[in-house]
């Protein structure tokens, strides 16, 4: 069973992404995840998503330079 199903947008069609499980997602995967609630406007799950990378990955500076983009980026509003 696979996680979070999304759409990646191609030229002519959208083609949908599967996510695995919490439990067994790579940094990357997190980092993509987040990168894809940002894109449809969600900006608060993706900074959720980002802290949760930070936490699981915590020597990981994709993750924690995406969390602090966002959160200085919601600071501001």
């Amino acid at each position: 069973m696979t996680g979070i199903l999304s759409l990646k947008s191609t030229r002519d069609r959208s083609l949908p992404i599967a996510y695995p499980m919490k439990k067994k997602r790579t940094c990357d995967d997190w980092i993509q995840l987040g990168k894809e609630y940002e894109l449809n406007g969600r900006i608060l799950r993706a900074l959720d998503t980002y802290k949760d990378a930070v936490r699981k990955f915590p020597g990981s500076f994709d993750a924690s330079k995406a969390a602090g983009r966002l959160a200085a980026q919601s600071a501001e509003i």
